[in-house]
């Protein structure tokens, strides 16, 4: 087998005694397509010739990270980052609850607990601090998710969210759970890429949420715009280096 590649990773290649540098293009199951300079295009000939070839390993998930815990400490402070038995209060002293009225549940089929869950993250009373669903495999946490974020978006105070998940497919899964309350049309939410992620890889339900505009610019103008962001938590860091500014989402 090969190495782990992901488009868009840097490959060197040795020929004639001359390094040249591919960028990969596209991944397979046994392949790997890659884009050179035309200065080696031109020349080399697959069925002839034969080159040394050595794969590179990104770092920018690893500088995103190290970016992320040099952050930590000015933009969550020692109060969140070494909590005490005060840092609740000490938190909560400016904390404003949202103003809700009775909730209307669009999936009827929540538990009593899941509908507590969803209540309390939409009142936000405790606000900066984290809500967390937890339970083992199977007992609803999505479900319960993807209500919360139903209900932040029909807020009547037009609350913008940002849907991160740990992988791709748990974005996509986010995703296809929430198509049923936003239709594509309406640029409501949208799926953030990677440039690693093709569209061809997407579930189809998904794909209407998706563009294949990989540029810095693009991806900003639809983060900005959609009032829900659904992206994996590595991509989402680098929002800040696209310009979208701190406290854009809600």
């Amino acid at each position: 087998g090969r190495p782990s590649v992901l488009k868009g990773d840097i490959v060197h290649v040795t020929w004639l005694s001359k390094l040249f540098k591919g960028r990969v293009v596209q991944t397979r199951l046994l392949e790997v397509v890659l884009d050179f300079h035309k200065s080696f295009t031109e020349k080399f000939n697959a069925k002839v010739n034969r080159v040394d070839v050595h794969f590179t390993f990104s770092r920018m998930a690893y500088r995103i990270m190290h970016e992320g815990c040099s952050l930590a400490e000015t933009s969550m402070k020692e109060i969140m980052l070494l909590p005490t038995e005060n840092t609740k209060d000490d938190i909560l002293t400016d904390s404003v609850p949202r103003s809700v009225a009775s909730v209307r549940f669009a999936n009827r089929d929540l538990n009593e607990e899941q509908r507590d869950a969803v209540q309390k993250i939409v009142q936000g009373e405790l606000r900066p601090l984290p809500y967390i669903i937890y339970g083992p495999p199977g007992t609803g946490k999505t479900t319960a998710t993807v209500e919360a974020i139903y209900q932040l978006a029909k807020h009547p105070d037009c609350l913008r969210i940002l849907a991160v998940t740990p992988s791709n497919a748990a974005a996509d899964i986010l995703v296809e759970r929430l198509a049923q309350y936003f239709p594509p049309s309406a640029f409501e939410m949208r799926r953030i890429l990677a440039y690693s992620r093709s569209l061809d890889d997407l579930p189809s339900a998904v794909k209407p949420y998706a563009s294949d505009d990989r540029t810095s610019e693009g991806q900003k103008l639809e983060a900005l715009t959609a009032q829900i962001v659904v992206s994996t938590v590595n991509l989402a860091a680098r929002f800040s280096r696209w310009g979208i500014p701190k406290g854009h989402f809600d």
